[in-house]
């Protein structure tokens, strides 16, 4: 696709429902991208008062060096009455280079196979609460304007935020990473929460710098940790951590 080349999102979600592979380069896409009711939509659980439905992208996503105009969803909660929608990612996904303009948010969604996060921008808050990935995570050189919402996500493979800037809040919170993390070279302009994290196959902050308050109280590292050259502007809680003194 050429870079004048705009794209609705409701094409998209018609391609996802015909199972088709998504690949696009250098496009906008206009409108929101709801991955949350697609054709594979089910209810997942009911109980008084609460039912929460689950769509499955059983098909590759990959976007590069694309801007996403609208909201990018997979999950949506719905308050009256207590309704979540959200999205597990069968297949592989990619958002390289991306610019995401409103809000994201991928709340409680499973990624089975590799993501790739790699350069994109979140211009809000960029939400993965609760998600758990399986395959590498890759957010390397990510730009963060708004809230990094990681708290108690699940990383099972391997996960990159190497040289990304954190320009809101980052909240790892809880967080678990099962192989080695890299965070060297990272930027965290504001709060920056590790507090209960845990890293059980090493971590890398090398050169990483905090100009905000730190937070690695309870956190703790089973592997090695690369710690050189840390910078804490404002200082840093590691009360009852193992691995920053």
């Amino acid at each position: 696709m050429n870079a004048q080349e705009k794209i609705q999102a409701a094409d998209i979600i018609t391609r996802l429902n015909k199972g088709e592979k998504v690949e696009l380069r250098d496009a906008t896409v206009i409108g929101t991208l709801d991955l949350t009711i697609l054709n594979t939509m089910k209810l997942q659980s009911k109980s008084i008062g609460d039912r929460e439905y689950l769509s499955v992208v059983n098909s590759e996503l990959s976007f590069t060096n694309c801007v996403f105009t609208g909201d990018v969803l997979a999950h949506v909660w719905e308050g009256k009455p207590n309704t979540s929608y959200r999205t597990d990612f069968a297949e592989k996904i990619a958002f390289i280079n991306c610019s995401f303009k409103n809000q994201s948010s991928f709340k409680h969604s499973a990624f089975k196979k590799e993501a790739k996060f790699d350069g994109t921008i979140f211009t809000l808050e960029a939400d993965f609460k609760h998600a758990s990935f399986s395959g590498s995570a890759l957010f390397n050189t990510c730009t963060f304007n708004g809230l990094a919402d990681f708290k108690h996500t699940s990383f099972g493979s391997d996960v990159n935020f190497s040289k990304s800037q954190f320009n809101g809040n980052a909240d790892f919170k809880h967080t678990s990473f099962s192989a080695f993390a890299e965070f060297q070279d990272a930027v965290f302009k504001k709060e920056a929460n590790f507090k209960h994290t845990g890293f059980s196959n090493g971590v890398s902050f090398n050169n990483a710098q905090f100009k905000g308050s730190a937070d690695f109280k309870h956190a703790g590292c089973s592997g090695k940790a690369l710690l050189i050259g840390m910078v804490f502007e404002n200082g840093v809680d590691s009360k009852h951590s193992n691995f920053i003194k």
